[in-house]
């Protein structure tokens, strides 16, 4: 699946989460960081069945400063947490492959 494909499933069948943001690049220094940075963060999140998970990886869709202490909210798989977006829509048309299957088609 293509990125947008990827997260468009996220949003609307993943679990919504509020990370919290425990480093950026390796500094844990209560700093904010602006997103044209595209730094790794590392954050922490618990899955609704009590699971914590932690990723070390950069956010592709945050438009503000962010750092430790911060929260950010993600889109996860509850089946593989390690399947994952920081995007909360997507933008644009739909694709064959991404529209609804069971909508009407349009004329």
């Amino acid at each position: 699946m293509y990125g947008s494909q990827s997260d468009r499933w996220l949003i609307h069948h993943g679990v919504r989460v509020e990370a919290d943001i425990i480093d950026v690049d390796g500094n844990p220094l209560h700093k904010l960081y602006e997103p044209d940075l595209n730094l790794p963060f590392r954050m922490t999140w618990r899955m609704p069945d009590g699971k914590v998970q932690t990723v070390f990886e950069r956010l592709k869709a945050q438009r503000q400063a962010l750092g430790p202490g911060k929260k950010v909210p993600l889109y996860v798989d509850p089946r593989d947490p390690n399947h994952w977006t920081d995007r909360t829509e997507i933008s644009g048309p739909k694709t064959p492959s991404s529209a609804c299957s069971s909508c009407p088609p349009s004329s």
